[in-house]
Order: C-alpha cells, then structure tokens, then sequence
C-alpha cells in the first residue's frame, strides 16, 4: 500500500517516538502496541530496521503502521530463507520496541513532573501563592 498516514487534522501521522514524547501514549494506544507487535511477529514479512520512528500512528483509522525496515537487505538472505530464524529476529526487535517505548514514556513523564516540581519551589521561593497568583498576603 503506498499512501500517507496523517492526522485527523490533515497533517502527516506522528511517530511512535513523537506520540510518546508529546504525552499521548495512553491505555488505549498500549493496548494497540501490543497488538501490532503481535502482529508484526506473526507475519511473514522479513524486517530489519524497524524502531520507533519508522512506526506511525493513523489516528484516522487508530492503528500503528510500519512505514519502513522491511525486506533483507544482505547478500545471503537467511532470514528470508529461514521463517524461524526471521520470527526469532522479529521478537527480538519486537521486545526491543517495547523496551524503548516503556524508557521514553518513563523520560517523558518524569521530565514533565520534575519541571512541575521547580516551578512549583520557585514559586514558593519568590513567595507567589499558587491559588491566585498574586504575593503572598503577609497579614
């Protein structure tokens, strides 16, 4: 299929990173993950460069797609050859997508806790109250 997955404002479908990294990564999205890699290890399609950023999220159709890293690109195409030693390769990278997905969630959320946290002691340092954003009313 060549098409371009997009957005459902128009524009090009985000990436697994960049839907991680912009805070979208809910249940729901998990759950398709899982599915996909299921998928992905179940097929029959050779791949050798799959990660982050060649899977887009289609918010129009809500599905993970793999955009790129398929086919044997060596001399000796073993993997094509051998479906076992292709499924063992696939799960491999499978688990290394999961993995990468679970590290950049953890980044992302800690980053935005901890920026919440300074501005929430800067706050109180410079004495501005956080209910209505005035100083403090020292009376």
């Amino acid at each position: 299929m060549v098409e371009a997955a997009r957005r459902k404002n128009g524009h090009l479908a985000l990436t697994l990173k960049e839907v991680v990294a912009e805070g979208h990564f809910d249940d729901k999205l998990h759950s398709e993950l899982r599915n996909f890699l299921r998928w992905f290890v179940a097929s029959k399609i050779v791949a050798t460069d799959v990660h982050l950023d060649n899977i887009v999220f289609d918010e129009v159709n809500n599905r993970l797609i793999l955009i790129d890293g398929i086919g044997d690109k060596t001399l000796i195409p073993l993997r094509a050859w051998f479906p076992a030693l292709n499924q063992m390769n696939k799960k491999r990278i499978a688990k290394n997508i999961y993995s990468q997905v679970a590290i950049n969630f953890m980044s992302s959320t800690v980053k935005k806790k901890a920026l919440m946290l300074l501005c929430f002691i800067s706050c109180v340092a410079l004495g501005i109250d956080l209910q209505d954003g005035v100083l403090f009313n020292w009376v």
